[in-house]
């Protein structure tokens, strides 16, 4: 298990890089890795890797003695709740953008509760205790003075590194007993009682100087202690069950595929993320609207194992009952499953065309010429751009709406198509992909094109964490006698690493539509 995941990570830039959690991060709900050079995705399997911790403690007892099964189950141990932060943290954040005040409460709980577990597993060992690496310093002075001046820099060394303008801190950061429950616990205390009164009032979050804090912690002349207390094996099997119990998320994800003519087809992808326990209780509820019918193409599953994906697929059938003129259909499908003796639910909707003589899918026809993200990919059809946390070839997703047919793209993009002064309006759904939901960081302007002429203009179009203008929008231009439509996809400021902007069923409606690929 471990040669296969921890053990087997590629060398990136020459060198191999562990997964630190997300503890030791600056507070902040789009954290994806614990400092500025460190690892921000998994380059594991962190399923494969979870299975080791009950295994580990499954040994003989008589195997459990030495220090190095205690040394390896502890950091096993350690690591399995690193990782669980990578999952957490999204979760938490998804209830904040919800305003939901009670599931962000629990969530919140739950990740303060794994840094005081973290903080009391690592204290059952001397190698894992802030107490020694400051008792180390302090016995290098020559005096007292030079002793709180070692203590000091040896607090620095593990917090801000250096002064507050430094790109590194948290570069040495350490999950140890000690830091964990008196540093990392409080400034992440620090940040969910600000959001959670942000919650409270709708007013706009505090601004917090972590830097402060860290200069705080490593002025502070609180001993720790330097002999462990408690037994590792005992503390590891509280995380495992602390691990099992928590409270997790079913990720649900759709991909509708073509237009509604004759049939379509939507499958969804459901996963436990929970590595540690089997989610049960699944079950499907498709709500498709007049004139569509939704079936399913194989028998449903009722469980799902630790950290597996599901999949299930269904056919759409266009039924005479669909009204005339329908452009396009929005089905829900909603997944159910069991957690803490409740049944949860977690709802997704797909949109997809209706297919219609005189009404074309902009994805289904050639550009006459196209450029995106400066010329780094190119652009994708029916798909989110290349290059973002969401991998190649997903899905487009706006606002939690996954779209069957559309254009992915990133500032700065340019993408034209010939009309030939065939079509007389253009419609579609565009913002920032959900992809980007995890920075605030994304913001472009879309502007569109007839024969050289500005038709329309959006205004700042943001990603998910922004505070305004992160909504996909709807455009309706009118492109009577235009030869030559141009999408225009440009940065608003100097980073456009983040403008990850898809058009949802972009569509034209003709009287003599252009022809396809």
């Amino acid at each position: 298990m471990l040669a296969d995941t921890a053990y087997a990570i590629p060398p990136t830039g020459g060198r191999s890089s562990g997964h630190g959690g997300l503890f030791a991060a600056a507070p902040s709900l789009a954290a994806t890795r614990p400092h500025r050079w460190a690892q921000a995705a998994f380059a594991y399997d962190p399923a494969a890797f979870a299975r080791a911790l009950p295994e580990l403690l499954a040994v003989d007892r008589s195997l459990r003695g030495s220090s190095a099964y205690r040394y390896d189950l502890l950091e096993v141990a350690r690591q399995a709740v690193a990782d669980r932060s990578r999952t957490l943290l999204p979760q938490i954040n998804a209830a904040y953008q919800a305003r939901d005040l009670a599931t962000f409460t629990k969530l919140t709980d739950s990740w303060i509760g794994h840094i005081k577990g973290l903080d009391a597993l690592t204290g059952t060992d001397r190698g894992s205790m802030v107490g020694p690496w400051l008792q180390r310093a302090r016995q290098a002075a020559g005096g007292p003075a030079e002793a709180r001046q070692l203590e000091y820099e040896a607090r620095k060394l593990i917090t801000s590194w250096g002064e507050s303008n430094t790109d590194l801190h948290d570069y040495a950061y350490r999950e140890w007993s000690g830091v964990l429950r008196d540093y990392y616990a409080p400034r992440w205390a620090k940040l969910f009682d600000g959001l959670k009164e942000a919650l409270r009032t709708g007013g706009a979050p505090p601004a917090f100087d972590w830097y402060a804090m860290a200069e705080a912690w490593s002025k502070d002349g609180r001993k720790y202690p330097t002999k462990p207390s408690g037994d590792t094996y005992t503390e590891a099997s509280k995380t495992l069950r602390r691990l099992m119990g928590d409270s997790y998320d079913l990720r649900l994800a759709l991909r509708p595929t073509g237009s509604l003519s004759g049939s379509a087809e939507v499958a969804a992808s459901v996963t436990n993320t929970n590595y540690f326990a089997p989610m049960s209780g699944l079950t499907f509820d498709v709500s498709a609207p007049a004139g569509v019918e939704a079936r399913p193409a194989g028998p449903e599953k009722g469980e799902i194992d630790p950290g597996a994906t599901l999949e299930q697929s269904w056919t759409l059938h266009r039924t005479d009952a669909l009204p005339e003129g329908t452009t396009q259909v929005a089905v829900e499908f909603t997944v159910g499953f069991d957690q803490a003796g409740q049944h949860l639910t977690r709802k997704a909707t797909a949109v997809l065309p209706v297919a219609a003589d005189g009404r074309v899918q902009l994805s289904d026809l050639p550009f006459t010429y196209s450029s995106n993200h400066d010329g780094i990919y190119a652009v994708a059809r029916d798909t989110v751009t290349p290059g973002t946390p969401e991998g190649n070839g997903k899905p487009i997703r706006l606002d939690g709406t996954f779209y069957s047919k559309g254009l992915g793209t990133n500032a700065n993009a340019d993408v034209r198509f010939a009309l030939n002064q065939g079509c007389q309006r253009f419609t579609t759904v565009v913002g920032i992909d959900d992809a980007m939901n995890h920075t605030a960081d994304g913001d472009v302007i879309v502007r569109v094109f007839g024969d050289g002429r500005l038709l329309h203009e959006t205004g700042v179009l943001r990603s998910g964490l922004a505070t305004s203008g992160a909504e996909a929008v709807r455009l309706d231009v009118d492109v009577a006698d235009v030869k030559e439509l141009r999408l225009v996809v440009d940065q608003y400021d100097v980073n456009r690493w983040f403008d990850a902007v898809s058009f949802g069923v972009p569509t034209l409606t003709c009287t003599s539509p252009p022809a396809t690929r």
